[in-house]
């Protein structure tokens, strides 16, 4: 997956620490940034090429950031309007423009048209509007904002906010929504739209979109489709056309565009690739559960019994084995899933007790932290005790837990290098579990100290 960051910056200078670090953590292969007041000789944080806005538009309010090793091929926009746009490779190609419309300047949808047309699709235009709708999250709607609804609606554009703040105005302690992301529709599904946490610096969050690879929300086709390998073929060609026109739809494509290119563009298989696909599934995971019934039924019945049903009576089970066998896939390697016996509902409860965190560490001695200790060790005399603990040095992490009743029973572990010191403590925890398990004969109760409230 990749990232791309939009965000008013307020100054490219003056948060030039800040940017360095929202790229640090971001990783983003492209940042769109607005109102960056470039001072002359600037140079673009290390890993990254700036690139400003070219031909006609204005040079000093709308940069792109993109990371270095990235192919992109700047577009030479003809527009007054403050936007700096590039065609970039990521996983798929799609123009990135960066665009900042300042509060007071009169915008038009016919200078909006103008721009839109000279980016080529699949695209995402990103920047501070200056715009104000609740149709994207902000509380009151303005002329500028009415007039954007009506533009991308008449475009057949997507705006992509989740209805999060963008903007924290300082003067007036007031939010809003002002900075869009609006993108064509086949890109439209496969962005995530978030708001960054924090403001890091500027007035105007970040905005981080995560373009994914495939959209994952799959059409109602899908659902129960694997009982559809026991039709007949000219019954399931009914259900092409469908599936080809929802196609149409997303991509905005003609109806004599050709089928192919459209699983191409939309990266989309056939339903017919999709539901053996599906029906692979189905197998494997029948094939790990002995205890389904229909594993019997499947898996235990002559494969003859299957393969006499005639070709006009096409069969899940036969043609499904069929398709494994070309793939050269063995099921034999397959290992059987051991669902728990014991269901949820009947499992003993769990006591948690935190009555020690109520004090204030800061201001509470360790004696009074013992003595608070002892009597809480008073509620369980007649239990098993354990005590466990997680520990960090460096890169080196260990956790250990400790059996006072049989110290010889108590166990240690290391973990990998790196892993965080909240791992150590779950991990600590796990070893008396398991050192637990092996005592219930003799013991029906047990208590475990840990020193972590988030484990």
């Amino acid at each position: 997956m990749d990232t791309v960051v939009q965000w008013n910056i307020r100054g490219f200078r003056s948060n030039f620490e800040e940017l360095k670090l929202l790229l640090n953590r971001s990783q983003s292969a492209v940042v769109a940034l607005q109102e960056c007041r470039l001072g002359e000789g600037q140079l673009p944080p290390r890993g990254y090429t700036l690139l400003l806005p070219r031909g006609g538009s204005p040079r000093d309010e709308t940069a792109l950031l993109i990371r270095n090793g990235t192919r992109f091929s700047e577009i030479d926009l003809k527009t007054g309007l403050h936007a700096a746009a590039a065609t970039i490779s990521l996983e798929k190609t799609l123009t990135v423009c960066s665009l900042y419309l300042p509060p007071n300047s009169p915008v038009s949808k016919l200078s909006l048209a103008g721009l839109f047309e000279q980016l080529p699709k699949p695209f995402l235009v990103l920047g501070d509007f200056n715009a104000h709708s609740p149709a994207w999250g902000d509380s009151r709607r303005d002329g500028r904002g009415r007039m954007l609804e009506e533009f991308t609606a008449e475009n057949d554009l997507i705006i992509l906010n989740s209805g999060e703040e963008t903007f924290v105005h300082s003067a007036y302690h007031s939010t809003s929504a002002i900075d869009l992301a609006v993108a064509s529709p086949s890109i439209a599904a496969k962005c995530s739209w978030a708001a960054h946490s924090n403001l890091c610096g500027s007035d105007h969050f970040p905005i981080i979109l995560t373009l994914s690879s495939h959209f994952n929300a799959r059409s109602k086709l899908d659902y129960g489709s694997v009982i559809y390998g026991s039709a007949k073929k000219h019954v399931l060609r009914a259900l092409d056309p469908i599936h080809h026109q929802g196609l149409r739809f997303a991509l905005g494509a003609f109806r004599t565009s050709a089928i192919k290119s459209l699983y191409a563009e939309a990266e989309e298989p056939s339903l017919e690739h999709r539901r053996m696909k599906l029906a692979f599934n189905y197998v494997l995971k029948l094939k790990s559960l002995p205890r389904n019934p229909c594993h019997k039924v499947v898996f235990e019945a002559p494969l003859s019994d299957f393969s006499a049903i005639t070709k006009s009576e096409p069969n899940l089970v036969a043609n499904t084995f069929e398709h494994f066998k070309n793939a050269n896939i063995s099921l034999n390697i397959i290992d059987n899933l051991h669902v728990q016996c014991m269901p949820p509902w009947e499992e003993h409860n769990i006591t948690v007790d935190i009555s020690l965190t109520k004090q204030n560490k800061e201001n509470t001695c360790e004696v009074a932290y013992q003595k608070e200790f002892l009597e809480l060790r008073k509620n369980f005399q007649i239990i098993m005790l354990f005590f466990t603990d997680g520990s960090k040095l460096e890169e080196k992490v260990a956790a250990a837990a400790y059996f006072p009743e049989h110290p010889d029973r108590s166990k240690a572990t290391r973990l990998r290098d790196g892993a965080s010191v909240f791992s150590a403590e779950l991990e600590g925890i796990a070893l008396a579990l398991t050192e637990i398990k092996t005592l219930t004969k003799y013991h029906k109760s047990f208590v475990i100290y840990s020193d972590s409230l988030s484990a």
